[in-house]
């Protein structure tokens, strides 16, 4: 599913609430089930439209599929909380919520990606936000996507029988100033928990994730389209860090995307890139069949294992001789993806890092080793 977000007006003011109204549920607590049905909500929100702050997330068919507030003003609650950097400019994320149908669609995690960019755009250094203490599938949600717990507040709840209630508050630390935000594009059936890259969205301020609509069926020229409308909704420079299936979405992309786009990639890790070609390869890939063998037009590194169930070293080191990549064997670490041993693998972060930096000064090449083995530990 793709989405867009949009900031709101007073238009849509009542769809909003009516959102918010649907959300609440009994297992919210006071919070949940009085404040997001208060008769106050449409003033609140009519407020956040008012000063600019109101979004709602777009659906491909034109409904209003969520909302949210980023706020400039600190709610009088977080007095006392201990943020890392309490006179760091910040914004708040408020009143994100989506429908129950939507939910589990991944339009949650989508919404507060784009609250984290436009705190950015606005020069905050901090995305900070609250949830209820009672409400765990929340606190994990956030946990989940590297906030940091700072500590909990009490805030009433206008419900007589708990005045007040219990609110774990969080905060997530954005880009530095020049940062150049990273996109991972995942694989065939996308990336789980354990996997390199999850790990990345969570640790790297402005990792985000080419959210696909489909990861068990992939469509060739869907998966291309998201990437390009992914990629179009970055400001400035933007790095790839690709796995598998991933990596051919992106040779296929470049293909066919804009000199403008294409210009504004810093540089691209493709790790373990899938040899659709191979015998005996899934089916479900047939569509990313033959792999393009067109030169990238930015910088790229591909690493690869020599024990690789889905595409030989020899082959990997082809792909690259292609895209005018360098090449890093890692030696013997499996597809290098969740039920490989690199974890969070920091050693591709810095083969990451190495590549948005740029050439050296004496090479003119970025400064890893054309064909280094790196260590497996």
């Amino acid at each position: 599913m793709t989405w867009s977000v949009r900031q709101a007006t007073g238009d849509d003011v009542s769809a909003c609430v009516a959102i918010l109204h649907a959300a609440a549920t009994t297992d919210a607590g006071p919070l949940g089930t009085v404040d997001w049905l208060h008769p106050r909500l449409a003033g609140v929100v009519a407020a956040d439209a008012d000063a600019g702050e109101l979004y709602v997330a777009m659906a491909e068919d034109g409904v209003i599929a969520a909302t949210f507030a980023v706020c400039r003003e600190a709610d009088a609650y977080y007095a006392g909380i201990l943020w890392a950097d309490p006179a760091a400019p910040a914004r708040y994320l408020h009143r994100l919520a989506t429908p129950p149908r939507r939910q589990g669609s991944g339009i949650g995690s989508y919404c507060v990606a784009r609250g984290e960019d436009l705190a950015h755009e606005a020069g905050a250094r901090y995305l900070r936000l609250d949830t209820l203490q009672a409400h765990p599938r929340v606190v994990a949600f956030y946990l989940g996507r590297g906030y940091v717990e700072c500590g909990v507040a009490t805030a009433p709840s206008g419900d007589a029988a708990q005045p007040f209630v219990p609110l774990v508050c969080f905060e997530k630390p954005l880009e530095a100033p020049g940062g150049v935000p990273v996109l991972t594009v995942p694989g065939l059936h996308g990336s789980g928990p354990r996997h390199w890259q999850t790990a990345w969205e969570r640790m790297r301020p402005a990792c985000r994730r080419v959210e696909q609509r489909d990861w068990q069926a992939p469509r060739r020229a869907e998966w291309v389209v998201t990437l390009d409308e992914a990629i179009a909704t970055r400001p400035g420079r933007i790095a790839l860090a690709a796995h598998s299936l991933g990596c051919i979405t992106i040779a296929y992309w470049a293909q066919q995307a804009d000199a403008a786009s294409l210009g504004r990639v810093a540089g691209a890790l493709l790790v373990a890139p899938a040899d659709v070609e191979r015998p005996g390869f899934t089916s479900l890939a047939r569509g990313f069949a033959p792999v393009p063998h067109t030169a990238l037009p930015f910088p790229t590194i591909v690493v690869a294992s020599t024990d690789d169930p889905f595409v030989a070293i020899g082959r990997a080191e082809g792909f690259a001789s292609a895209w005018g990549s360098r090449f890093v064997n890692v030696g013997r670490r499996g597809h290098l993806g969740s039920d490989s041993t690199v974890g969070a693998w920091p050693e591709g972060e810095a083969l990451l890092d190495d590549l948005i930096a740029g050439p050296s000064p004496t090479t003119g090449l970025p400064s890893v080793a054309p064909s280094a083995v790196l260590p497996r530990d």
